[in-house]
């Protein structure tokens, strides 16, 4: 049965413009990926996130901390630094376009967590999809 997932996006600049935009997307299925990243953590651990090559509509990616060191890459560790995507805001990808912006469809996260706060980082992933 399909899942009708309902999400608007509010943003105001102090003084300047304001943009509210409400929406709907229609789902086959979704799956929520819950996942802790050790402090420190210097290897990346592996999330898996899509188990096929279609269909991913809908990525949102949360964590408890967000850091400049709290990192990721898709589909492939990364050992270069300088190849890893921050995670120092929430991340949301709407509709197969805006998802592909990832490469391929996105089948595995690299999360790393190498913070000088000495926290860990517990991690969200929401990941709807359409099947046909």
């Amino acid at each position: 049965m399909p899942k009708l997932v309902s999400w608007s996006l509010n943003v105001e600049i102090s003084g300047g413009p304001k943009e509210s935009i409400p929406k709907t997307l229609n789902l086959d299925a979704y799956d929520v990926i819950q996942v802790t990243i050790a402090k420190h953590a210097t290897d990346a651990v592996e999330v898996p996130v899509q188990p096929n090559d279609d269909g991913v509509q809908l990525l949102l990616v949360q964590s408890s901390l967000y850091d400049d060191k709290l990192t990721y890459s898709v589909n492939a560790a990364e050992s270069s630094v300088s190849k890893r995507h921050k995670l120092d805001q929430p991340l949301m990808l709407v509709g197969e376009g805006a998802v592909k912006l990832l490469g391929a469809t996105p089948k595995r996260f690299f999360i790393y967590n190498q913070n000088d706060q000495d926290k860990e980082a517990a991690i969200s992933i929401l990941v709807g999809r359409n099947v046909t």
